[in-house]
């Protein structure tokens, strides 16, 4: 399974069942990683280590990467008291899945704040980087 490693720390941290096997794993590996708990099933189709930071890992279960207030202060920037979990879906986004559980939908009224972004971050980027997060974080009616 070194393949798999290398190939999640070659995309910083979460990596789509096709890369491992475009990269010799085997669809048998994968889930003896995931029994075996070397890897975490953070979604459908996606993996990581299990040490993944939290907040990224549930922002990336509901289907977006950690954004606004919630990436701004992974980023270390201090930000006023907010609530919930910020995460930036692409504006054609779909099956949104709970923070928590990933065969769960995304409830509604839920303690996560949904940004809709034209400018949906690449595949592989699992927070928004600052620019974007001051800006989400300047019209967020969420934080």
């Amino acid at each position: 399974m070194r393949a798999s490693t290398t190939t999640i720390l070659r995309s910083g941290g979460v990596v789509k069942t096709e890369q491992f096997l475009r990269e010799g794993s085997t669809a048998r590996q994968l889930s003896h990683a995931v029994v075996g708990g070397s890897l975490v099933r953070v979604r459908k189709g996606w993996y990581a280590f299990p040490g993944l930071d939290p907040t990224i890992e549930q922002a990336f279960r509901v289907g977006g990467v950690l954004a606004c207030a919630t990436a701004a202060v992974s980023h270390g920037l201090w930000v006023p008291r907010f609530s919930g979990l910020h995460v930036s879906v692409p504006a054609n986004a779909s099956r949104l899945r709970d923070r928590e559980r990933h065969d769960l939908r995304l409830p509604d009224g839920g303690n996560t704040v949904v940004h809709w972004s034209k400018d949906a971050p690449r595949p592989c980027a699992l927070i928004r980087d600052v620019e974007d997060c001051i800006v989400e974080a300047a019209f967020c009616r969420g934080a």
